[in-house]
């Protein structure tokens, strides 16, 4: 009698050990078809990882808002020199080497010295080129006649937010003049010159309008490109301009 009991319990236990493991199967197979249908979704633990150490995007190129609107070189108001006759070349060339080496050169040896002379004490652009580099300047010459006004008014500021000077050749009244940039406003719509052939007072210098800023005149954008556009030595030159750096 206690024999049949004790195989009644075995095989009672047997079935209760079947009966979990079917319904451990069943199981099984609903998860895996539950996974397989696509509603559950786990990167696997390499992906994570690299997700982790992805490298951040590279920083894009600044737009025209954050574009800064202003640049000034610092040039002094006692620098402003009254040029000599037809010294418009070597004066410039001066007040580019006082402004970036902080050397106060002499206009009127500048005048004596500069080489590439015309008639009438004209002076070719590559005088000045020429007396720039003698003094540790670096000259870039663009040719910018190929792009529009906007374009060349955003070259002129570019150059400028660099801290490079730069000289043009323009026409003033009825002859040709050669100026200086030392910076601009953009939300002023201003420009900040030297011009050598500003009005002339008493000790040498040149009358002076712009106050607190460098040079001695301010120019609007058309106003710049007005006498600009009207610069050029015997048919060449046009839209000329030499970009300094120090």
């Amino acid at each position: 009698m206690y024999k049949k009991r004790t195989i009644y319990v075995f095989i009672l236990a047997i079935l209760i050990a079947v009966i979990f493991i079917l319904i451990y199967l069943v199981n099984q197979k609903e998860e895996r078809k539950f996974a397989a249908d696509g509603q559950i979704e786990i990167a696997p633990k390499t992906q994570m990882q690299e997700a982790q150490t992805e490298p951040e995007p590279e920083r894009q190129p600044e737009s025209e808002s954050e574009k800064a609107t202003s640049a000034l070189i610092s040039y002094l108001s006692e620098y402003n020199f009254a040029q000599t006759y037809n010294d418009c070349a070597p004066y410039n060339a001066a007040a580019v080497v006082r402004a970036l080496t902080g050397t106060n050169v002499s206009s009127a040896e500048f005048a004596r010295t500069i080489s590439y002379r015309m008639e009438y004490n004209w002076t070719l652009p590559e005088g000045i080129i020429k007396q720039l580099n003698q003094n540790d300047i670096s000259t870039l010459i663009p040719d910018l006649s190929a792009i529009n006004d906007l374009e060349k008014i955003e070259y002129l500021r570019d150059r400028l937010l660099q801290k490079h000077p730069v000289i043009l050749l323009v026409k003033k009244e009825d002859f040709q003049h050669y100026i200086t940039i030392f910076g601009f406003d953009s939300t002023k719509d201003e420009f900040y010159i030297y011009d050598s052939l500003m009005e002339r007072l008493e000790g040498g210098l040149t009358k002076d309008e712009n106050s607190d800023m460098p040079g001695n005149k301010t120019l609007t954008t058309a106003e710049l490109l007005k006498a600009w556009s009207g610069g050029e030595l015997k048919g060449k030159y046009n839209w000329y301009a030499i970009v300094c750096s120090y």
